[in-house]
């Protein structure tokens, strides 16, 4: 919720923020179900799936929508560090 006071942008306000120099306006944010219309955070409903990859193998990884599917996993199981 971003405030508005006469059709603009209300920047001045009493809202502090550790860290931020000034007060300024507060501006609210809300994560309204960000999972998919099913309710599905883990859309295959583990928590850990394996994936056989060709050439790679067989990868660990966490699958979640929230918002934007993602698929979390290890930088190592790619060969990474």
């Amino acid at each position: 919720h971003v405030p508005i006071n006469d059709g603009e942008v209300q920047e001045c306000g009493d809202f502090e923020l550790d860290g931020v120099t000034f007060p300024a306006a507060e501006v609210q944010i809300e994560f309204v179900d960000p999972a998919d219309s099913d309710g599905a955070l883990f859309p295959t409903g583990n928590l850990v799936d394996h994936l056989e990859v060709p050439e790679l193998g067989n990868l660990q990884a966490t699958m979640i929508n929230a918002g934007i599917p993602t698929i979390f996993l290890q930088a190592e199981q790619l060969g990474y560090s």
